[in-house]
């Protein structure tokens, strides 16, 4: 019984040390993003780029001297990674999923509404725009795409279908595929636009919520002690306009 223990203890202790990813043994923090987030996130691997990505350089890089590695992926994937240690940290909202096992700054880098989104030749369009009310929404097929913490904490019991990028999640509003989908203006108004799908696709006025996005670290993370910090860099960076910069330069 005691060799098999001793045995099981090696192999734990193996594993514990292969979960610490790569980038944090070597003195970068790994930094993950949804690859199809535009204008936060956009693009696979270290082609990722975005109003996000750049908060991240400024602050942690170039203020804060901390080498970083930033890398896009599938949203679903890029949790995933952090969760199990193969990344250290993403900015999103800290929902109380992500609360188990992540810390998050206290300063927001971003903050937006949510609105849904339903194409205008939708039979039910003029009640559809008058909603105020998330259980109005509950008889029709609502969209949104893998790994959206929103959906999954707000739309519990409704009829979801998810989609692995926003593009393919725009054009199935458009299609009628789904009847509409919830998102952050900040991301959904330039997308629409930049697909072509503005004359097909109408915002419903009204406001369901309102998202605040923060630097999140998994609790495991050598990295993790870096957010007292990170908060007074992104405070200096509020103070002194560079915060407003790049959103600017993204048109948030």
């Amino acid at each position: 019984m005691k060799p098999f223990l001793a045995r099981f203890m090696l192999i734990l202790l193996a594993c514990c040390t292969l979960a610490v990813s790569a980038a944090e043994r070597s003195g970068a923090i790994k930094v993950v993003y949804f690859q199809d987030y535009p204008p936060f996130s956009s693009g696979a691997g270290d082609q990722v780029q975005g109003a996000f990505v750049d908060i991240m350089q400024e602050a942690l890089v170039k203020r804060m001297k901390q080498p970083t590695i930033h890398s896009g992926y599938p949203w679903e994937r890029a949790q995933y990674m952090v969760k199990q240690g193969d990344a250290d940290a993403f900015v999103t909202v800290h929902n109380p999923d992500r609360q188990r096992y992540t810390e998050a700054s206290s300063e927001i880098l971003y903050s937006d509404e949510i609105r849904f989104y339903v194409r205008k030749n939708h039979p039910d369009f003029n009640k559809i725009k008058t909603f105020t009310r998330l259980e109005q929404w509950i008889p029709y097929r609502i969209g949104s795409y893998i790994g959206a913490g929103w959906t999954k904490t707000s739309l519990g019991g409704f009829n979801i279908t998810y989609f692995p990028l926003s593009e393919s999640l725009y054009r199935s509003v458009a299609e009628g595929i789904v009847d509409a989908s919830p998102e952050v203006a900040g991301h959904a108004r330039p997308y629409i636009l930049k697909q072509g799908l503005k004359d097909k696709i109408a915002e419903v006025p009204h406001s369901f919520d309102t998202l605040r996005y923060r630097l999140c670290i998994r609790k495991s993370s050598n990295f993790v002690k870096l957010l007292p910090e990170f908060d007074k860099t992104l405070k200096a960076m509020r103070h002194d306009g560079s915060l407003a910069e790049i959103l600017k330069k993204h048109d948030l």
